[in-house]
């Protein structure tokens, strides 16, 4: 089997990461686990980072066609599969009651997605400098995590499974938290 080439994985979770902040629904934390589990931790952080601050342009971008009128992204993100226009109340209730950056870090571990934070910060008329500057820590504080928790286990998996299999855990992971999500999702 060849090197793992983290290269490759930071990339993939930067776009991954850019996609999910404007209309993908998986979050990033599928492939920076996997990336710190193939590629260990340095590549995890890495990863980590490029995807913080993807995840950050993607925000811009949908601040950006929330504030000139073109487009309503809560309507069309309210037509994307976990989010609901009750979502959509919540963090805009949010913002308005407990304050923007406390709403997006309290919203980063609690599975709402950050697009519907950018777009809030551009309804609310948050300054887009400040927005951005306090996204990518934001953002990074989860996916650290995730990272942290995935190299500490890789050991194990390595040993236990060997290179080849080392991400069948990971990826079991995934399947089953995604197939208890969308099972429990509101038809």
């Amino acid at each position: 089997m060849s090197a793992p080439k983290p290269t490759r994985w930071i990339i993939a979770s930067a776009l991954w990461s850019f996609a999910e902040a404007t209309f993908f629904f998986v979050v990033p934390d599928v492939i920076l686990s996997a990336a710190a589990v193939r590629c260990g931790f340095r590549a995890g952080v890495l990863a980590a980072i490029a995807a913080a601050v993807a995840a950050t342009a993607g925000g811009l971008l949908v601040y950006l066609s929330t504030t000139n009128g073109l487009v309503d992204p809560f309507a069309l993100f309210d037509r994307l599969p976990a989010i609901s226009a009750e979502m959509i109340a919540r963090v805009r209730g949010d913002f308005t009651n407990e304050g923007w950056p406390s709403a997006m870090l309290a919203g980063s571990f609690s599975g709402i997605p950050y697009k519907l934070y950018a777009a809030s910060a551009a309804a609310a008329g948050t300054p887009l400098m400040a927005f951005l500057l306090w996204s990518i820590p934001i953002r990074l504080a989860r996916f650290a995590l995730v990272v942290g928790a995935a190299a500490l286990l890789r050991p194990l998996f390595l040993k236990w499974l060997g290179p080849r299999l080392a991400l069948l855990p990971v990826a079991l992971l995934w399947i089953g938290f995604y197939t208890g999500f969308w099972l429990r999702m509101p038809s």
